[in-house]
């Protein structure tokens, strides 16, 4: 894996490898996202932020140089009782929501605008607990919440 890359001062440290094989497989299960999509990037961590950068021929030259900012602002993390958590943003989906093939639910305007305001029950018989992409038919993807004991609570929303 990417843990024993050899980058230059103010870079972003590789996940180790026990933190990549947690993500990538996070990432396949909870939103099926293929692994050939996700090993196009390097994946790098600063205090509890994932970042991506595009992974190309280029990117090893200028891995030894001092830098102030590099990647996008992917996710970030937690650790509790010995799990790893990770919780996507915004730029995750604009990223990766073409290749997001599970965990998205459709809603109406109404659901979402009522969503906004408070958790919603809401019944779906196929999703299981956890993160949830939410878009609305000819608008696209519009947020992301938890869904849990038949409730949704909203994490994000860029509408």
């Amino acid at each position: 894996m990417d843990s024993d890359l050899k980058l230059g001062k103010g870079w972003p440290s590789p996940l180790s490898d026990t933190e990549m094989d947690d993500l990538l497989l996070y990432l396949r299960e909870r939103f099926g996202i293929p692994q050939s999509r996700l090993v196009e990037y390097k994946w790098l961590k600063k205090a509890n932020t994932v970042y991506i950068i595009k992974d190309t021929p280029l990117l090893s030259k200028g891995m030894r140089y001092k830098v102030e900012q590099v990647g996008v602002r992917i996710m970030s993390f937690f650790r509790r009782d010995g799990a790893i958590f990770f919780v996507p943003n915004k730029c995750f989906v604009t990223v990766f929501g073409n290749d997001i093939t599970k965990s998205r639910v459709l809603v109406s305007k109404e659901f979402f605008s009522q969503l906004k305001k408070g958790p919603i029950s809401y019944i779906v018989s196929d999703l299981t607990p956890g993160l949830v992409l939410l878009s609305i038919e000819g608008i696209g993807d519009v947020g992301l919440c938890y869904y849990k004991n038949q409730v949704f609570r909203l994490n994000t929303s860029w509408i």
